[in-house]
């Protein structure tokens, strides 16, 4: 398992940061609801101890950054 982070944009032009565990990059996609050309592009493995903590354990659960302030 491996976790994936990227920036997040919601409807009302919020941004935040948000990183997920999967098992593979087509999950984290489908989990981050990204098509495949943004996951490649502007999405990577995350290597920041705090979001693989997180991630790691609550597994296919997207966490925001809003809710680890």
């Amino acid at each position: 398992m491996k976790v994936y982070g990227t920036s997040q944009y919601f409807k009302d032009s919020y941004q935040c940061r948000a990183v997920v565990a999967a098992k593979t990059k087509k999950r984290a996609a489908e989990l981050l609801k990204q098509s495949a050309y943004t996951f490649k592009y502007y999405t990577c493995e995350t290597g920041n101890p705090k979001e693989v903590e997180l991630a790691m354990a609550q597994p296919e659960t997207v966490i925001t950054m809003e809710e680890y302030r």
